[in-house]
C-alpha cells in the first residue's frame, strides 16, 4: 500500500511505520524543514472512513496544550494523487437525509474522487501504552503511581476542555466526547500527555447526538456507549479503565472474551483487585453505570485519586483554628437543633385561650393574646404513573421505585413540579433517561413506555420474517433502522482471503459445502451450516498453477478442480477429511471448464487442446479412462471450445468452439463420439449457453447484443432472438437460470442486467436492471426464482427481489469488497450466499437478512449510483 521512502505528500517522505489503528496506517516522515511528524492515511472507501473523517472535522480546529494538533489535513485519489482543497471541502457536506445516504458520499460534481485523507499531527515520543510495557519490561507491575497520576493529570485537562459545553461548530455551543480514550491514543510528547487520534469525537448538544454503532473500543468501552449513545461522563469512564490498566498492569475483566467485557460494563461489574481500597473507591465512582452518579469532571476524578494515594494537601490554617472548628461545629448543631425542638413543641402544643374568671379585670393597657389556632398541612398532591414494560427498574429524582405487579407507582408531586426518571429494563429496552413535566406526564395518561433498542427490534423483524409474517417484519426492522442506520447496510462475515483473484465458486447442491478456486492455485473448502463456518480445508493439488474451473456434483459427494496444469483432480467430499482421487484426466492444455451432468453419469471437462474430455463419475485412472470429443473431423478444423453445458435430463451435451460452431452429442448411445453434429450458428461469439430444465431450449448469449434460443433437440431448428435487446455494441458476459426455468437472466459488459419470463411458450422481457456501472461477471439464483445475486467490476452486489419490474427496481446494495467481483453463488438452502474478488476475498453473507433487509428498504432512494434505462 505504502513504502517507506514513499513522498505522497511534496515536503513528506515516509521513514517508519509506526503502526495500525482501528481506522488508518501512521507513519514517521520527515518534514519540510528537516523535521519529524506524523501522517496517518485513513480510507475514504468505507463507511468507518467517513466516520473518522466526520471526526477529524469537529476537532481540527481546537487547540490545547493536552490535545494533539492537527497541522494540515490533504485528500489523496486512488493513484496517490493530491487532490484540491475544494474536494477537501466539497466531501461529505452531510446534507443527505436519506437513510440509505447517512454514511456514503455525495456526488462531487465531476471532481476525482479521494480515496485517501492524510492527516499531518505532531510526533509523539511514545503513547502511555508503550510506556506501560517498558515499566513491566524493569519487573514493574505498572507505571509508578506519582508518574502515572501526573499523566492522568494532563489527559484530563485537555478531557475536560473538549468536554466543556463551549464548542461552536456552526451550530451553537456544545461539548465534545472523544469517544476512544485508551493507553495507546494519549501520547507522550516531552514529559507531557497529549490525546490524539479524535475518529469517534461525538458532538453533545443540548440533545445528545446518538452514534450509529458501537462507539469506541470495548475493553474502555463506557455502558452507554455500547448502547451507542456516549454522555457527557464517557470519556472520564475510559479513563478511569485506562489509568486501571496502565497502574496494574491488566485492563480490569476477569473473562476478556468480548461478550464477557461488555457484560461486564453494562453490570457495573470491573474487577479491581488490583488496586488498593481507596483507589478502587475512586475508580467504581468513575465507573458507575449510570453517567449522572459520576465525577462531575475528569480533573475532579484525577485529584480524588491523589487524595487516595496522600490524602488531602495542608491547609494554610493555624492549628488552634483547626482545634477550635469542630467545636464551633458542634456548638452550631446543637443551637439548631434546640431552635428546631421549641419549634417542633409549640407548633404541636400550642399555647391554651386564656380565660380569665369573671372578678378578675385587666387594666385598660393590658391585652390577652388572641386565642391560637392550629392549621395542619394541606396533604401534598399525588399522581400515579404506569410503566410499560411492568418490570421495569425505575428511579425517580434519584430513588429507587418500588413498582407494583402492574407496573405502577405513586408519588407525591406538586402541580409544578417536574420529575427525573430513570428506567430501564435488561438490554431489550433502551434506557430512559427524562426529566418530566406534569403538564408532559398528563399529556400521555401518565404512562411512561419505554422503547425497544434497535437489536430488539432487529430480532423481532427476523423472527417474524422467518415465519412468513413478511408486514410485522418489515416494520419492525424499519423501526430498527429509524434506530441505527446501519442496520440498513448488511453485513458480511470474511472466511478469508487468496493470495489471488477468485475465478468460481460453487455451493452444493445440499447446501453442507462451498468452494472456491484462485489463480493462487488454491481451493479452498468450507463446511456450512445454520452458523457462520469454521476455517477452510485448503487444497492444494496443482502445484500452484491457476486454478480455472470446479465443480461440485448433484450428490454433493464429489468435488473436481482443473486449471493450467492440464490436469483434471477429484476429491470426495466427507465431513472428517477430503480424499483425494487420482488425477482422472490430462489435457494437452489448460482445463477451462468442468461440469458434472445432471443425471451424474458423467465428469465433463474442457481444455485449450480442441477436446472435450468425458468419463465415469466416480471412477479414477488415468486419461485413456476418458472418452475424448474433438472440436472438429480432425487436426486442420479443430477449435478451442469457448463453453458448454448439458440438459438436465443428462442426455445432450452443447459445446460452442472459438469459431462460433455449435457442436451436439447425445449421450445416451454407446458410441458418443460418433454421435457428433454441428447445430446451426447463432451467428455471433457465444461467452454463456445453459438449457432450460426438463427441456431441450438451449439459451446463448454473447458478443454484439446476441441472446437467442434454440431446440437442440432438433437437427435443423434455427435460432430465435429473445426479444428486447438493441444495443448491438454491449456484450453478454454471465447467464443464471432458475430451478423451473421459467425465468433467465444475463449481465452485460455495460452493466445491465436483462430479464426475461418464460410464459404461453414464448419469452418475453420483462425488466432491464440498471444499478452496476461496470461489466457484470456473476449473476446466480435462489432455487425458488425469486432472488438473483448479481456481482461486478464496480466492486459491488446487488440482491434482487423478481417479484415484478418495481420490486427488481430496488434491489440491496452490498459493499465489502476492495476489488472488482469475480464470482457469485446462492445457497440452495436459502441460508446463505457467497462473493468473491479478484483481491482474492471470499465474503459470506445472511441470505435471510438480507431479504429482509431488502423489503425494509424497498422504494427508498438507492443506496449504490444507479442509471436510467
Amino acid at each position: 500500500m505504502f513504502h517507506k521512502g514513499d513522498e505522497l505528500i511534496p515536503g513528506y517522505r515516509l521513514t517508519a511505520f509506526l503502526g495500525r489503528g482501528q481506522f488508518g496506517d501512521v507513519w514517521k516522515t520527515t518534514a519540510p524543514g528537516g523535521t519529524a511528524a506524523a501522517l496517518k492515511f485513513i480510507d475514504l472507501s468505507g463507511k468507518q472512513g467517513l466516520k473518522e473523517f466526520r471526526g477529524i472535522q469537529r476537532v481540527k480546529e481546537l487547540r490545547h496544550a493536552n490535545l494533539m494538533p492537527i497541522t494540515a489535513l490533504w485528500m489523496l485519489s486512488e493513484d496517490g494523487e493530491v487532490l484540491s482543497d475544494n474536494v477537501l471541502e466539497s466531501y461529505d457536506s452531510d446534507d443527505s437525509t436519506s437513510i440509505r445516504h447517512t454514511l456514503t458520499v455525495k456526488d462531487l460534481g465531476g471532481m476525482p474522487h479521494p480515496q485517501w485523507l492524510v492527516v499531518a499531527m505532531l510526533l509523539g515520543t511514545k503513547s502511555l501504552l508503550d510506556r506501560l510495557e517498558e515499566c513491566q519490561a524493569e519487573g514493574l507491575s505498572g507505571i509508578p503511581v506519582d508518574e502515572l497520576v501526573k499523566y492522568m493529570a494532563d489527559a484530563a485537562k485537555g478531557l475536560d476542555f473538549l468536554n466543556l459545553k463551549q464548542h461552536d461548530l456552526g451550530e451553537g455551543p456544545a461539548s465534545i466526547q472523544h469517544c476512544d480514550i485508551k493507553p495507546a491514543n494519549m501520547m507522550l510528547v516531552g514529559d507531557s500527555v497529549v490525546i490524539c487520534d479524535f475518529g469517534l469525537a461525538r458532538m453533545l448538544g443540548d440533545v445528545s447526538a446518538t452514534a450509529t454503532g458501537m462507539v469506541g473500543s470495548p475493553a474502555y468501552m463506557a455502558p452507554e456507549c455500547v448502547n451507542r449513545k456516549p454522555s457527557d461522563a464517557t470519556d472520564q469512564y475510559s479513563l478511569a479503565v485506562s489509568y486501571v490498566e496502565l497502574r496494574t498492569g491488566r485492563l480490569p475483566f476477569d473473562d476478556a472474551s468480548y461478550v464477557a467485557v461488555i457484560d461486564a460494563h453494562r453490570a457495573g461489574k470491573l474487577d479491581l483487585s488490583g488496586l488498593t481500597g481507596r483507589e478502587a473507591e475512586v475508580i467504581r465512582k468513575a465507573t458507575r453505570v449510570d453517567p449522572s452518579d459520576r465525577f462531575a469532571s475528569c480533573s475532579e476524578l484525577v485529584e480524588a485519586l491523589r487524595l487516595a494515594q496522600h490524602g488531602p494537601a495542608r491547609g494554610a490554617l493555624e492549628p488552634k483554628t483547626r482545634r477550635l472548628t469542630p467545636l464551633l461545629i458542634a456548638s452550631l448543631i446543637v443551637t439548631l437543633v434546640g431552635v428546631g425542638a421549641v419549634a417542633t413543641y409549640l407548633r404541636t402544643n400550642p399555647a391554651p385561650h386564656v380565660e380569665l374568671p369573671p372578678h378578675v379585670e385587666l387594666p385598660p393597657h393590658v391585652e390577652l393574646p388572641p386565642p391560637i389556632t392550629v392549621v395542619p398541612d394541606p396533604p401534598k398532591p399525588a399522581v400515579t404513573l404506569s410503566f410499560v414494560p411492568f418490570n421495569a427498574s425505575v428511579e425517580i429524582d434519584g430513588k429507587k421505585a418500588a413498582l407494583d405487579d402492574q407496573g405502577q407507582v405513586t408519588v407525591e408531586a406538586e402541580p409544578e413540579a417536574s420529575l427525573r426518571i430513570t428506567a430501564t429494563v435488561g438490554d431489550e429496552f433502551e434506557l430512559l433517561q427524562h426529566v418530566y413535566t406534569m403538564e408532559e406526564l398528563r399529556e400521555q395518561d401518565f404512562t411512561i413506555t419505554l422503547q425497544p433498542t434497535s437489536a430488539s427490534y432487529a430480532r423481532l423483524a427476523m423472527e417474524s420474517f422467518l415465519v412468513g409474517d413478511v408486514a410485522e417484519a418489515i416494520t419492525a426492522y424499519r423501526r430498527a433502522i429509524s434506530r441505527d442506520a446501519d442496520l440498513a447496510l448488511p453485513t458480511p462475515i470474511s472466511l478469508g482471503k487468496h493470495t489471488a483473484a477468485v475465478r468460481t465458486l460453487q455451493v452444493s447442491a445440499d447446501g453442507k459445502w462451498l468452494a472456491s478456486a484462485s489463480d493462487d492455485g488454491i481451493c479452498r473448502v468450507w463446511q456450512l451450516g445454520d452458523a457462520a463456518p469454521g476455517e477452510s480445508v485448503v487444497l492444494d493439488d496443482h502445484g500452484g498453477e491457476p486454478l480455472e474451473c470446479l465443480a461440485i456434483d448433484g450428490g454433493s459427494r464429489w468435488l473436481a478442480t482443473g486449471g493450467w496444469d492440464e490436469r483434471v483432480v477429484v476429491r470426495e467430499l466427507q465431513e472428517a477429511r477430503l480424499t483425494t482421487i487420482d488425477t482422472v484426466a490430462t489435457h494437452d492444455g489448460d482445463v477451462l471448464m468442468i461440469a458434472y451432468s445432471p443425471d451424474e453419469r458423467w465428469l465433463v471437462t474442457a481444455g485449450l487442446d480442441a477436446t472435450l474430455r468425458l468419463w465415469p463419475r466416480g471412477k479414477s485412472g488415468s486419461a485413456a479412462d476418458a472418452a475424448v470429443l474433438p472440436l472438429g473431423t480432425n487436426e486442420d478444423d479443430a477449435a478451442d471450445c469457448e463453453t458448454f453445458t448439458l440438459s438436465d435430463d443428462g442426455r445432450w451435451l452443447i459445446a460452442i468452439d472459438v469459431d462460433r460452431r455449435l457442436h451436439r452429442w447425445d449421450l445416451a448411445v454407446a458410441d458418443i463420439a460418433s454421435s457428433r453434429k454441428l447445430l446451426p450458428a447463432p451467428g455471433f461469439r457465444v461467452k454463456r449457453c445453459l438449457v432450460r430444465p426438463s427441456t431441450t431450449e438451449l439459451i446463448l448469449v454473447g458478443e454484439a447484443g446476441g441472446a437467442v434460443t434454440m431446440n437442440i433437440s432438433d437437427d435443423l431448428a434455427a435460432p430465435a432472438m429473445l426479444p428486447g435487446v438493441s444495443d448491438k455494441s454491449d456484450q453478454f458476459e454471465s447467464l443464471a437460470i432458475d430451478e423451473a426455468g421459467g425465468t433467465v437472466l444475463a449481465g452485460t459488459a455495460n452493466g445491465f442486467i436483462y430479464g426475461w419470463r418464460h410464459k404461453a411458450g414464448q419469452f418475453n422481457l420483462i425488466f432491464r436492471l440498471d444499478k452496476h456501472i461496470e461489466p457484470v461477471v456473476g449473476i446466480a439464483m435462489s432455487a425458488d426464482g425469486e432472488w438473483a445475486l448479481s456481482g461486478g467490476w464496480d466492486k459491488t452486489a446487488f440482491l434482487w427481489r423478481l417479484e415484478n419490474a418495481t420490486s427488481a427496481a430496488s434491489p440491496l446494495q452490498m459493499s465489502g469488497h476492495a476489488d472488482r467481483i469475480h464470482a457469485v453463488a446462492i445457497d440452495p438452502l436459502g441460508r446463505w450466499c457467497v462473493t468473491a474478488s479478484d483481491d482474492g476475498e471470499v465474503l459470506l453473507w445472511d441470505l435471510r437478512r438480507c431479504q429482509l433487509i431488502q423489503r425494509a428498504t424497498e422504494g427508498l432512494p438507492p443506496q449504490g449510483t444507479g442509471r436510467s434505462a
